[in-house]
């Protein structure tokens, strides 16, 4: 799995494709999608429980659109219920490593929270710049990797260990 910003969406298929003569191995093993989507993906797997108790309606059918056909027993009857526990047991079934490119577009929000859910075990960060403007980016790429919540005191206490103010 390759999750990138939807500005760069479809740049990695294009460049593995320069490097590999056989094109049919990029499309048939890697896909690509932006950090919105797999915020949704993961965000509609994890609160399925809560989507299916809702009354029949627009808003339950929307949340359930958001979730892959690959995920359900039966794609055609949602209320059977998935494969997967969680989103985490669904991703590394489907995939053996996310890379997550420029993800330091990705560290707020739902965004955030999604790659941070995300318990797989092969979970690459791929950024330019650790650090863009303060040693708390260093801090969030760590915590988003590790799967750590976010908190003030926390940021805090970081802070207090490993910035010095010159």
């Amino acid at each position: 799995l390759f999750v990138s910003p939807k500005s760069l969406q479809g740049n990695f298929n294009k460049e593995m494709k320069d490097f590999m003569t056989d094109h049919s191995v990029v499309e048939s093993r890697i896909l690509e999608m932006n950090y919105t989507k797999f915020a949704e993906i993961v965000r509609g797997i994890d609160r399925l429980e809560e989507t299916m108790k809702m009354e029949e309606g627009a808003k339950k059918d929307r949340r359930l659109s958001k979730i892959p056909s690959d995920f359900w027993k039966d794609p055609e009857n949602p209320s059977k219920g998935g494969l997967y526990k969680d989103s985490t047991e669904y991703f590394k079934d489907k995939f053996a490593i996310c890379f997550f490119d420029e993800v330091n577009e990705a560290l707020t929000g739902t965004k955030r929270k999604a790659i941070s859910d995300l318990r797989h075990p092969r979970k690459v960060l791929l950024t330019a710049s650790v650090m863009e403007s303060d040693p708390l980016d260093l801090y969030r790429l760590v915590a988003v990797a590790k799967g750590a919540d976010f908190s003030k005191e926390k940021e805090r206490a970081f802070m207090e260990r490993f910035g010095n103010v010159i």
